[in-house]
This record gives C-alpha cells, sequence and structure tokens, in this order.
C-alpha cells in the first residue's frame, strides 16, 4: 500500500510533477505520483489540479525560446556596407603595396621589391606602413626618387587613398591635420596626373613635391637627374605640400593599432 496524500499535501505534489513537466495531463500526473508509490486516485488528482489551478499555483507553462528575429532592412544594408567597405580597403591595402613595389623597382631596388612582395602576403608591417605613409605625408621628393617622379606619385596616391579608407574604418589612426593634408595631397597629386604635362614632362614635379635640396658649392652642377624643376614649381615649403604633419606624427603617433610586424626596412 502506497502513501496516502491529504488534499493539500496532493496539491503540492500535483504542482512538483508539472513544474518538471508543464505540460502533463491529469492523468500522466497521476501515472507519475502512482509510480512514487502515491496512494492516490485519478480522480483526487484530477480534483487537486483543478484546485491548484484556482488558487494560482499551477506551473506556469514553459514558453518555447523566441525565435531569432529576421534581420531587418536596416541590418542587411549594415552588414553589406561593412563587407563593400572591408572589400575595398582590401583592394587598396594591395594597390598600395603593389605601387610602393613598383617604386623600388624603377629606383632599382629589386631584392627589397621581392621581400616586399613575399611579406606583403602574410603581414603589412608596421614600419614598413610608417616609412611609407609619413613618406607620403612629407611630399618630399628624395635625389632617388626624384629619378621616378610618376612612380613616386602613383605610389604616394595609393598609400594615401588606403590610408584615408584605413582610417574612415578604425585600422588606422590619423591626426585631424594628417588626415587633412592627405586627402588635400590626394587632390594635388590627381589633379597632376590627370594633366597633359604629366607624361610629356616633369615641369609639374614641384607642384606636388618638395624638390630635394641642392648643396652650395663652388661647383657649378646641374639639378638631381638632369631635371629642372624651378618651373611651375607652386610647392616650396614643407607646410605647402602638408609635410608638417610628421611632426604631428611625431608627438602623437599616427598608428592607432599594430599592424602586422617584423618589416624593419627602411623605405628612403
Amino acid at each position: 500500500m502506497g502513501a496516502a496524500f491529504d488534499e493539500e499535501t496532493l496539491i503540492a505534489a500535483v504542482v512538483r510533477v508539472r513544474s518538471d513537466k508543464a505540460d502533463a495531463t491529469a492523468n500522466q500526473v497521476h501515472q507519475q505520483l502512482v509510480a512514487e508509490g502515491a496512494d492516490v486516485t485519478l480522480a483526487a488528482v484530477k480534483k487537486a489540479s483543478s484546485k491548484a489551478a484556482k488558487r494560482g499555483v499551477a506551473p506556469a507553462t514553459t514558453q518555447p525560446s523566441a525565435a531569432p528575429s529576421a534581420p531587418t532592412e536596416t541590418s542587411k544594408k549594415e552588414q553589406k556596407a561593412a563587407k563593400a567597405q572591408a572589400s575595398m580597403l582590401q583592394a587598396a591595402e594591395t594597390h598600395m603595396m603593389d605601387m610602393n613595389r613598383k617604386l623600388r623597382l624603377a629606383i632599382g631596388e629589386d631584392e627589397f621589391a621581392l621581400a616586399m612582395q613575399a611579406q606583403a602576403k602574410s603581414d603589412m608591417g608596421e614600419q614598413f606602413i610608417k616609412a611609407v605613409t609619413e613618406r607620403a605625408l612629407e611630399a618630399k621628393l628624395t635625389e632617388r626618387d626624384a629619378l621616378v617622379p610618376r612612380e613616386r606619385v602613383a605610389a604616394d596616391l595609393a598609400t594615401l587613398e588606403w590610408m584615408v579608407l584605413a582610417h574612415k574604418g578604425g585600422t588606422l589612426t590619423l591626426p585631424d591635420d594628417a588626415r587633412e593634408s592627405a586627402v588635400a595631397q590626394i587632390e594635388r597629386l590627381k589633379r597632376v596626373r590627370e594633366s597633359a604635362a604629366f607624361l610629356a614632362d616633369r615641369t609639374w614635379v614641384g607642384e606636388c613635391f618638395e624638390l630635394p635640396e641642392v648643396v652650395a658649392d663652388d661647383t657649378p652642377t646641374a639639378p638631381p637627374s638632369g631635371i629642372d624643376y624651378a618651373q611651375n614649381s607652386s610647392v616650396l615649403s614643407r607646410e605647402s605640400a602638408g609635410a608638417s604633419v610628421d611632426r604631428a606624427l611625431a608627438k602623437s603617433g599616427m598608428l592607432g593599432k599594430t599592424i602586422g610586424g617584423g618589416f624593419d626596412d627602411d623605405i628612403d
């Protein structure tokens, strides 16, 4: 003979069983209690279930977890925009690496170019990024770059455009004056590149670069690489070329996040 339940004990037992099986029927609750050794009838279980419900102590039916809401139109657009931004940044990064490689090849540094090409597949070394971005912002030709100014335009333009995109995407942090100088230099380089003189001569060089310094001595010397930059040279100071930002970079640090590592070659 199983244990007999008084009414209150039976109500409590019904609540207990249904707390584990919220959708259990009175018959199933009865079977469970009998299996536990209770001496109780189905009619008594039904009565106890009814009283428990009237008292508000019957266990609440477990609600199924809400299905994940379908992506809204806005979130889809945001995801699409983020994907497009990442794709654009990757393309700009690849183009920047390629244009800087071509610049080094034009100068004649084949060994460096090959190393850079291999390294670019795995990471973008912080030292390399620092060197090419500062050089592009400085807008100052070295004597070697003066030999290949068109390749320097392509390298700087690709670098500056990548910088602006990376800053927008949060990969690179630029001080305000550096960002403004980058945008101004991009416009300057594009204007020169699209001019009729770009492929015809080199009179445009002084419009977008500070020229190499010529050390005065008693011996008359020709300008570096034999190019006469005096004509149409509108960029006569580091300030006008946006090159003063190297001081801001030195004070605030341009790189907001570490990008890759291990590329320690001096780009200049």
